[in-house]
């Protein structure tokens, strides 16, 4: 996880938005796509507390997302299992399954009632609520890198019409012939969630890599947020 993080601290890279809109069978009435040039960076501020930044060149309002949701953090769903978060999770090892043919150890965890919550949240105008998380990640036997992970609600919220959500992220290892290395980086986030009685999915994919130290001029930041967060518009985040 710390070798994760340093990973995902240092690279930048196209983002592609896929966001649909939902009828109540699940069916897409509604499309739309957008392309961002993104930078992610992860620091702890103060000891025990990482933070996680996310950059976009575009410097979007939550206007120019679709339905006015913004949807950030979801790269950095690992850190469930990084030694400052890690605590406030309760976990299981499923044992041994298969990830496309590598074996890879299968872990439950959940969010433990009495530990604070730091890893996800809505933002819904100008009050955050917390919200639990539960799921499973497939890590490999040999080398014990996250491959995937799932994540849905523990329960629903409805003081914000948040009834159900699930995300699933993808990591991967990217080459980088020029510094002659390979990170272990997210490749895809997916979610689906059912907010103020509209049903979306919406997929994040990442591509065309960049190391801030070999292909990036500068190191952009942005003001710190909390990890795998959402908002929403004046009362829209995910």
């Amino acid at each position: 996880m710390q070798e994760l993080v340093e990973d995902v601290a240092r690279f930048a890279a196209i983002e592609d938005l896929f966001h649909q809109a939902l009828d109540e069978y699940g069916t897409p009435v509604r499309t739309e796509t957008r392309k961002f040039n993104y930078v992610a960076s992860i620091s702890e501020p103060q000891p025990g507390f990482l933070s996680v930044d996310e950059f976009r060149a575009e410097k979007l309002s939550l206007s120019g997302y679709p339905d006015k949701i913004a949807s950030t953090g979801f790269a950095a769903l690992a850190l469930v299992f990084h030694p400052h978060l890690r605590d406030s999770f309760e976990m299981v090892c499923e044992g041994l399954g298969d990830w496309h043919g590598q074996a890879s150890w299968l872990v439950h965890f959940r969010q433990r009632d009495d530990r604070p919550n730091h890893m996800h949240s809505y933002k819904v105008g100008n009050q955050i609520h917390a919200v639990k998380l539960k799921g499973r990640a497939w890590i490999t036997a040999d080398k014990f890198q996250i491959v995937r992970i799932e994540a849905e609600m523990v329960n629903p919220m409805p003081e914000i019409q948040l009834l159900s959500e699930y995300q699933v992220v993808e990591y991967g290892p990217i080459p980088f012939q020029k510094k002659n290395t390979t990170l272990w980086l997210p490749k895809s986030a997916e979610i689906y969630f059912d907010f103020r009685k509209h049903r979306y999915y919406r997929r994040h994919s990442f591509d065309h890599y960049m190391l801030y130290s070999v292909d990036s001029d500068e190191k952009r930041k942005e003001p710190a947020t909390k990890p795998v967060s959402q908002t929403t518009d004046g009362d829209n985040k995910s």
